[in-house]
């Protein structure tokens, strides 16, 4: 394969990885929004689609799969795997969609973006969360039980991560 088709692959991998985390940051966001919950099998679609990206990448792609680089983008997955067993014995406090969410996004993203992702979802939802409970307390209603659907506040942060790590400049 000549070098010019490698790079027009390459952008082409790395076009399709930008648009199906957007797709499945906004489909994710949207039900989240709706109905409190994501349906799995928007997770299972868009974790094939990712797993395809990688498997095009590591045979098209313009760098070569050893095994640093397999050890630095299997790290993506952890804050998910992490997350997982916080899902499961926190008593509702955290979804296991927010844990399935971040193990979709390791598919697109490395460890760092991941990190920056729910780091930036926490601040936002965290602010959200204080101007729900500053309305509450003004207008006497107690609005401290209500929940958030995290995945509203994961699309703003993949926005952001995606155009830090491709918009101008």
């Amino acid at each position: 394969m000549a070098v010019e088709e490698i790079r027009g692959v390459g952008a082409g991998i790395m076009a399709a990885r930008s648009g199906g985390l957007i797709l499945f940051a906004l489909c994710a966001a949207v039900q989240d929004f709706r109905k409190r919950s994501i349906l799995l099998w928007l997770f299972w679609v868009f974790s094939a689609f990712g797993l395809g990206l990688m498997a095009a990448e590591l045979f098209f792609g313009s760098q070569e799969a050893d095994l640093r680089s397999l050890l630095l983008r299997g790290s993506a997955f952890l804050p998910g795997l992490l997350l997982l067993p916080a899902a499961r014995f926190s008593g509702g406090a955290i979804g296991m969609g927010d844990a399935l969410y971040l193990l979709t996004a390791a598919f697109y993203l490395q460890a760092g973006e991941i990190m920056g992702v729910f780091l930036g979802g926490l601040l936002l939802s965290g602010g959200a969360a204080l101007l729900i409970l500053a309305a509450g307390s003004l207008s006497g209603k107690d609005r401290g039980r209500e929940p958030l659907p995290f995945a509203v506040f994961l699309f703003p942060a993949v926005i952001l991560t995606l155009y830090l790590k491709y918009g101008p400049g």
